[in-house]
């Protein structure tokens, strides 16, 4: 009998998480014309799926080892697992994973030593956490690529994140914190307050950088936004208005009203990328050619980043 690693990466995706896909799927474009993502959660024992999955993943043999081992030592509660396509072969592999509870300075650094030789390198996370006024990161997304590049990147749970002062000032504080340039914070809010009436962020994600005082980015979340508000915000920032069309139409196909989210980055020069995602059910749909997103005032639980 054939194992995984005898399969294509994309055969061997749907074949190990068609079960996990059934239940709830999320796709994922940016502005790349060529490129998607495909992600599924997972609970205890879901590593093993990841591990079984990966052999078919020629650059994941190290990454996974690494990721292995912390999780042999942490015993995350929560997963997602996002692999990046170009074609049919894979591009990149994600892992975020959750702490059961939110861990202490030392038990972080601990923790994530496991992962060797992936480590942070930025701002302090407790730092971060400060500003944020949290107790510390939530959870961890491990990436390696398609050139073996590997990066280790932050998640704090924020809940409301736009519209009172409390919020506007923890921004501010953030944004120092990460070492951007203090007016990011004002276009941060601008564009929260375009896309989300609500402010809602739930998740601020935090990129590595290449100095303790410096992080690569500011990545937030806000849920729930109208495709049509979405894909006004998307063309103001000069994305290609035929990729956003391209994405409207997949929103119209499968008959989303609004994006589960949609994954904004700052950097030094402020707005820096954009990802917009959609949360699928098909066990959900009346037949499997008909899926629908899953996006309103009260959805149920979407892929968003489990870090909240």
């Amino acid at each position: 009998m054939p194992t995984l690693a005898s399969y294509p990466p994309d055969l061997a995706f749907w074949r190990e998480f068609r079960g996990k896909a059934w239940s709830n799927v999320e796709y994922s474009f940016d502005a790349d014309w060529n490129s998607h993502t495909t992600m599924v959660r997972g609970t205890e024992g879901f590593f093993a799926q990841v591990r079984s999955f990966a052999r078919s993943v020629d650059f994941a043999v190290d990454f996974i080892w690494s990721v292995g081992r912390f999780v042999n030592a942490v015993a995350p509660d929560s997963y997602l697992l996002r692999a990046d396509w170009r074609g049919s072969d894979t591009d990149a592999l994600s892992l975020y994973c959750r702490f059961p509870q939110v861990p202490d300075e030392g038990s972080f650094a601990r923790a994530l030593a496991w992962a060797w030789p992936m480590r942070w390198t930025g701002p302090s996370p407790y730092l971060i956490a400060a500003a944020l006024n949290t107790d510390g990161p939530r959870g961890l997304g491990f990436r390696v690529d398609r050139h073996n590049q590997q990066r280790v990147a932050l998640y704090f749970a924020v809940g409301r994140f736009a519209g009172d002062s409390d919020a506007a000032a923890a921004l501010d504080r953030v944004t120092i914190a990460v070492g951007l340039p203090s007016d990011v914070a004002d276009s941060i809010r601008s564009d929260l307050h375009d896309l989300s009436a609500s402010g809602v962020v739930g998740v601020i994600g935090v990129d590595p950088g290449h100095t303790a005082v410096a992080a690569g980015g500011l990545k937030l979340n806000p849920v729930n936004v109208p495709v049509d508000r979405a894909m006004r915000f998307l063309i103001s920032k000069g994305a290609d208005s035929h990729r956003v069309g391209e994405i409207r139409e997949i929103a119209q196909s499968l008959r989303a009203a609004s994006l589960s989210y949609l994954g904004i980055r700052y950097g030094e020069s402020g707005f820096a990328g954009w990802r917009a995602y959609m949360s699928v059910v098909p066990r959900w749909s009346p037949s499997p050619g008909m899926p629908r997103v899953i996006a309103d005032d009260s959805p149920i639980s979407t892929l968003r980043l489990p870090h909240y």
